[in-house]
This record gives structure tokens, sequence and C-alpha cells, in this order.
């Protein structure tokens, strides 16, 4: 019942604001249709390296037989929020577009890791809509998917990766358009009338060091970058942190201390929270790994 309640109240918000011209601000529908567009990604990525490897290339890369079937269903997952949001949605609900993954599908261990940063971005767009979505249902069925992405997550890291299932006491909410950066090189194409995301483009931002050492110094690029004109920021995501370090003419800046599991940085002009009125680049995925021993508590400050 909980289910077909939620499913109405989605298609009959979504079929009121179809009938009228689209706002300019983000609405809960067009959330819906970023979080369908990277549901799409996800399910593409899991059927496409479940079909081309089988049991035994698991096996072969040192995995034990049952996880290959937990990552079928992962992908049986996938496809259940795809058909949910799109059911929500309607007639006029993002379609899959045309992927490339890459290296990420070279073998079973690159598609764990790439799997392993897609729940992750996953996880954090649905945590940074929450506060974009007004309708109660659509926050109460986002919560449920996301309940289950950052399932995954904790899966993914521990049981297949062997490292930390989490990266603090705080899962980090990133800006839509920040998410939307770490997915946006894997597509290739969309359909011509595909819907409107509520995300600024941004560039792609790339660093010197893809694993740069703490407390070190990194280089920070993307397409058109001007660091000699104003004042810009590196902004580093980890937990409900977000700390600020100074970018250089030449685009270098400091990597905090302290950093512990997944985080991420962007590019911004000013030091507040990361959204799309600061955001200058898209957002980097790093992954400092824990053991069992570490501090667990370091992403516990509140957002500056």
């Amino acid at each position: 019942m909980l289910k077909a309640s939620i499913l109405f109240a989605f298609t009959a918000l979504a079929a009121a604001v179809s009938a009228a011209p689209m706002a300019p601000a983000a609405s809960d529908v067009q959330v819906l249709q970023l979080a369908l567009t990277l549901e799409h990604l996800e399910s593409t990525f899991y059927n496409t390296a479940l079909d081309k490897f089988t049991a035994q290339d698991f096996e072969n890369a040192g995995y034990p037989a049952w996880v290959r079937g937990r990552f079928a269903q992962i992908a049986g997952h996938e496809a259940t929020h795809v058909q949910f949001l799109t059911q929500a949605i309607g007639a006029n609900a993002a379609p899959a577009c045309e992927y490339d993954f890459g290296a990420s599908l070279d073998n079973p261990t690159s598609f764990a890791k790439m799997s392993r940063i897609f729940e992750n971005v996953g996880s954090s767009a649905y945590l940074g809509a929450a506060s974009l979505i007004q309708n109660k249902d659509y926050l109460t069925a986002a919560a449920s998917i996301l309940g289950a992405e950052i399932s995954h997550t904790g899966w993914v890291s521990s049981s297949v990766l062997k490292v930390q299932p989490w990266s603090g006491p705080f899962s980090i909410p990133l800006a839509p358009s920040a998410a939307f950066s770490l997915a946006q090189p894997f597509i290739k194409s969309c359909p011509q009338g595909s819907p409107q995301l509520p995300v600024k483009q941004l560039p792609q931002l790339t660093l010197s060091n893809a694993q740069p050492q703490l407390g070190s110094t990194v280089s920070l690029s993307f397409p058109n970058a001007n660091f000699g004109n104003g004042t810009l920021y590196a902004a580093w995501v980890d937990g409900l942190t977000v700390e600020y370090t100074a970018i250089n003419a030449k685009g270098s800046t400091r990597v905090p201390n302290g950093l512990q599991g997944v985080v991420y940085v962007v590019v911004v002009s000013s030091k507040e929270t990361p959204s799309d009125d600061n955001l200058v680049s898209g957002a980097a995925l790093i992954a400092y790994d824990f053991n069992s021993y570490a501090n667990n508590t370091v992403s516990g400050s509140p957002v500056q």
C-alpha cells in the first residue's frame, strides 16, 4: 500500500508539472529526472559488466563465487530503481543514454573499483538533493533508495575490495551539479528531447596526482581554468565537513591533513557550502582508505 500511495503521488505531481511550462528552478520532478539519469547509468554499468564477466572470470580474479551473485542482486536493485522512477515520472521520464565505461570494464577488479565510485556518487547525489525535494512522498522514496545505495557502497568496499565499509559517522551530501559532473564523462550521448536536468554544466576537474598524499601539494586543472583572475579555493568535502584551501596562480593547493575515507574536491569561488552559486569545476573523488584501528570520528564537524 505504501509503495502504491507513493507511486500515485509521484504520478499525479508529475502530470501536473508536465502540463505546465517547466520552471527554471529545480522542481521535484526535475530532481527525480536527475536521479533516474544516474540510475540508468548504474543499471547499464552493472548489466554490461555481468554480460561480460562470468562466474569463472570472478573466480580467476580471486573472488569467491558469491561475489558475482551479489553484484547480480545490485543490478536487480538498480533496474528496479529505474522502473520505479520511470513509472513515477510518466511519459516524460528521462530515457537511457549511450555510455562508455572504458577501462572500468577491463576486468572484474576494475569493475568492482568503479562500482564503489558509482555507488558513492549515487549516495551523495541522493543525499545532496534531499533539501531540494518539497513533496514528502518524493522524499520518502528517495530516502528508501538512498538506504539501498549506501548498503551497496558498504558491501563493495568491505566485502569485495577489503577496505573500510564506511568513511565516518556522516555520509557526504553532494550538490546535484557536482554529483552529475562525476557521471557525465561516461555519458556519450542522450536521445534528442531528453528532459532538462537541474544541474549546471561544470568542466571536468583533473588532479596532477589522482591519489595525493595528505598534506602534500597538488595541482588542479580544468578546461579554461584561470587561477590568476580572482580568488579560487579547493573545497574538500569529508562527511559534513568542508575544508577550504587557497589555490595559487599556477593552480596548486595543499591537501588538508586528516581527510579520511572517500572525499570529494571541487573548485569554488567562495568559502561557502559548494552549490551552483559558487561551483567553478566538477568534482573529483579520492579514497583515503584506513584500517580498523583508525580514529573514525574525524568527519563529525558541521559544514562551514
